[in-house]
């Protein structure tokens, strides 16, 4: 069976997004860039410096639009809109999906 991660992307105040990453698709660098922005968010006086870095990569990961990159992930990186497959419907319930962990992170509009 296969497991996945659940990232909640959160833009406050405004949206909240659903991410189901196939834990298969991620390498050990991923799994620490999610780590260390897990409950950090982009704009916010409690974000640290570390976790700058590991969230500046999955808002580029998560970019729908490559004209909205990041200089640091060029078209052609490795997080370059490189999540933004994994997106799930808002109107659906995910059911029957083995979610080995939960990361929450964002943006601060």
């Amino acid at each position: 069976m296969s497991t996945f991660t659940l990232l909640i992307w959160e833009e406050v105040p405004e949206n909240v997004s659903l991410y189901l990453i196939p834990n298969d698709d991620l390498t050990p660098e991923d799994v620490g860039i999610l780590h260390k922005a897990h409950n950090n968010y982009i704009n916010s006086v409690h974000t640290v410096a570390r976790a700058g870095h590991a969230l500046d990569a999955i808002s580029n990961a998560l970019c729908e639009n490559p004209k909205y990159l990041g200089d640091e992930h060029p078209i052609g990186s490795r997080y370059a809109c490189a999540w933004g497959k994994y997106k799930q419907s808002p109107d659906l319930p995910i059911q029957n999906t083995m979610i080995t962990s939960v990361i929450r992170c964002g943006f601060l509009l």
